[in-house]
């Protein structure tokens, strides 16, 4: 979701550099901060999934 989000917002802040410049140079600065954020918070949720070994079994170390 959060990989998602950001990439929308990445690709799709064009339009907010046609607005005045004082709104648009603010709006342009938020959305790619946002969007920054949002690819962080999916590369961190990625690699600890990519991380954790998911076939040990941590129950039954004896088989």
């Amino acid at each position: 979701m959060a990989l998602g989000l950001g990439l929308v917002l990445f690709f799709l802040n064009a339009p907010l550099l046609r607005l005045s410049q004082a709104t648009g140079t603010f709006l342009y600065i938020l959305n790619v901060s946002l969007c920054y954020l949002a690819l962080l918070t999916a590369g961190v949720w990625m690699s600890r999934v990519l991380r954790t070994n998911l076939m040990i079994n941590v129950l039954n170390n004896e088989n």
